[in-house]
């Protein structure tokens, strides 16, 4: 998989020259060689195809000067392309590919494996409605036989209750009216579809790396970090800022009526202005990353470094790898427990472990949960589903608009990056941005609307926890997983139908009502 013939040929060259190539996700990287191309002879180089290349034709290894260029070139899967060189002058030539081979169509599967999705979610609406109408039909019939079995009895004591019921609209003396018991507030069924959604998403993603089973036996190399640490964290430091910091009745009564009208003056005090103490500590916790990481003294390593170290800035920081928060886990941790293989070994070549889930990390991973009570809080304090909706769709927009900025559209040499790997300020601003627009949708959908069930994300959402944990220990042994993926048709086949067997065992959990949670 990945890969692409490519046949050099130098059509009037009388010395061998040399092709240089860099991925251009590699940024600031050196460009590696690649192949010799002789005179009057093809050669040819099998080249990845996941990512474009910058290329280059010099006249010897040595020589840094360019003879030709190609810039921003992808290569298609099981493509034969022809790399032709043609000499100018001495020192200019010129270069061009053409494709002499079919690549393989790899956007077909991807096309079915989203109609497969569209309509496994139809499917599941329809099993929604069947399942609720088949119990319907059950309780109707059994009613219909209790009115039937008791009309004889109803009818010989209609005149005794007729006396009771003309006895009960007499006045009683010092009689008390008593109100409508409280509500108990509903579950908001759109934050466990998004929830299974995002879970969902994480398994479909995970089959791509899951390569087998932690030891956990070999206490030497235990990583100590992972997503449910991250996870456990984050909640429990927010956790404890809710907990200290929150009043104690400031729960409002969430009923079916959403009619009810505040001024905009209380409600904002009641959404926002009133936890302000928890706002000041969690907007302390995010200084605290942004001091720790820009002013943090890293040994051999730039101040406020966020690159990825190996080959990134020409090679000057082979062993800089995270910067201030690659450093902290190495020192607290040790590289032996830390994560030896982040994405970026891949295209940087890097010498250092890196953990993404690691303790700096733990600071903006708190921010983002806080901004999920905040959602919470504007969900149970605002009165009015439009202004629920309003002010989540507000709090996107803020979150959004600080992101692009800090990180300059999304630009990499910027003030933050958005980087998931360090979890970076604006990698969570624009998460908690996504997440406010897609928790709305959902809420209009789900909750407001009906038009949606939420299934079988919602059954995922609903045992989440459990569903991950399962995926994480038994998720390449079968049935789960039996193919080798040696085409992208396979390897996409697997990941849907794993993420369709957890569906599967969720949806099974939810219809038999077993919730686990912690």
């Amino acid at each position: 998989m990945d890969e692409a013939y490519l046949i050099l040929h130098s059509t009037n060259y009388s010395n061998s020259i040399v092709l240089f190539g860099n991925k251009i996700v590699c940024e600031g990287c050196d460009f590696e060689k690649i192949a010799t191309i002789h005179p009057n002879r093809n050669t040819t180089v099998i080249i990845n195809t996941k990512y474009a290349y910058d290329l280059e034709l010099r006249s010897e290894p040595s020589n840094l000067s360019s003879l030709c260029q190609i810039t921003s070139y992808k290569f298609a899967e099981h493509g034969t392309y022809m790399f032709h060189v043609v000499e100018i002058t001495s020192d200019v030539g010129a270069c061009f590919i053409k494709q002499i081979g079919n690549p393989s169509n790899y956007w077909t599967p991807v096309i079915v494996g989203v109609i497969f999705v569209v309509l496994y979610i139809a499917l599941t609406q329809l099993w929604h409605h069947r399942y609720r109408s088949q119990y319907y039909n059950y309780f109707l019939s059994n009613i219909l036989h209790r009115q039937s079995k008791h009309i004889g009895q109803q009818t010989v004591n209609q005149s005794d209750e007729d006396t009771i019921r003309a006895t009960a609209e007499l006045p009683v003396t010092n009689s008390i009216h008593l109100p409508n018991p409280r509500k108990l507030p509903k579950r908001l069924r759109a934050l466990d579809t998004f929830r299974g959604f995002s879970l969902m998403v994480m398994i479909f993603v995970n089959y791509g790396g899951l390569s087998g089973q932690v030891d956990v036996t070999d206490l030497k190399t235990l990583r100590i970090l992972g997503v449910l640490a991250r996870l456990a964290s984050c909640y429990f430091f927010t956790a404890l800022i809710v907990l200290l910091l929150d009043k104690k009745d400031n729960e409002r009564d969430v009923s079916d009526s959403t009619d009810v009208k505040q001024t905009l003056r209380t409600e904002l005090f009641n959404c926002i202005f009133q936890f302000w103490t928890q706002w000041l500590l969690v907007i302390i916790i995010t200084t605290g990353w942004l001091l720790i990481t820009f002013l943090l003294h890293v040994p051999n390593c730039p101040t406020g470094y966020l690159g990825p170290g190996g080959k990134h800035s020409h090679g000057r920081y082979w062993n800089c790898t995270g910067g201030a928060a690659g450093y902290i886990d190495r020192v607290v941790l040790g590289n032996s427990h830390l994560y030896n293989d982040p994405t970026c070994k891949e295209i940087y070549h890097t010498k250092v472990p890196y953990d993404p889930e690691g303790i700096l990390g733990i600071l903006t991973g708190t921010l983002l949960c806080y901004l999920g009570v905040q959602a919470g809080h504007i969900f149970i304090h605002c009165t009015r589903t439009s202004r629920i909706c309003a002010y989540w769709i507000l709090s996107g927009i803020i979150c959004g608009s600080l992101g692009l900025i800090l990180s300059h559209g999304g630009h990499s040499n910027s003030w933050i990056p958005i980087n998931k790997n360090l979890w970076s300020l604006t990698f969570v601003l624009i998460l908690a941005s996504l997440a406010f627009f897609i928790v709305t949708i959902l809420y209009l959908l789900v909750d407001v609307y009906r038009w949606f069930t939420g299934a079988p994300f919602l059954w995922l959402g609903m045992n989440s926890i459990v569903i991950y944990i399962a995926h994480g220990r038994f998720g390449t042994s079968f049935p789960v997983q039996f193919l080798d993926n040696n085409t992208h048709v396979e390897e996409l086949a697997m990941h849907l139908y794993g993420s369709f067997f957890w569906s599967f065992v969720a949806g099974f959990m939810y219809y038999k009502k077993v919730f686990i949670a912690i």
